[in-house]
């Protein structure tokens, strides 16, 4: 006996094998689309927050939102990155700076885009901010 396939609608699937089948079929489809689900709100940072890693966005903890690094950094690593077209970058601290002193002054830059400009002067004409990071240790940056 040849058997012949044809398109069944599904009330007429669940009459021809039992109810008790169609229900295992069932929680079978909706096991697997639940697994498959849930895996994927696991996968990375970037999926609990629901950032759109496709177009370069990823979660940055200390900012506590999602962005692009070279268009914000969220670290001073990031920042130092982003820097490294303009030769010798230091790390001190939370600021960035890099050798350019042509303006007669060194500026330091940290991750909220806040800027120090502090002269080149003997220390007893600096403001003391400007004093502190002018001595700070700093590491060169490896580009």
């Amino acid at each position: 006996m040849k058997l012949k396939w044809k398109y069944m609608k599904p009330e007429e699937f669940c009459m021809r094998f039992s109810i008790i089948s169609c229900l295992f079929l069932v929680s079978i489809l909706m096991f697997l689309s639940g697994c498959s689900q849930s895996a994927n709100n696991h996968i990375s940072s970037n999926a609990v927050h629901e950032c759109l890693g496709s177009v370069g966005y990823s979660w940055c903890e200390a900012k506590n939102k999602c962005l692009r690094v070279w268009e914000e950094p969220c670290t001073v690593n990031d920042l130092a990155k982003n820097m490294c077209d303009r030769g010798n970058v230091f790390v001190c601290n939370k600021y960035v700076t890099d050798e350019d002193r042509s303006s007669g002054a060194q500026v330091f830059y940290d991750v909220n885009n806040n800027t120090i400009t502090c002269p080149v002067v003997p220390d007893d004409a600096m403001t003391p901010q400007c004093l502190q990071l002018m001595h700070m240790q700093c590491r060169q940056f490896t580009c």
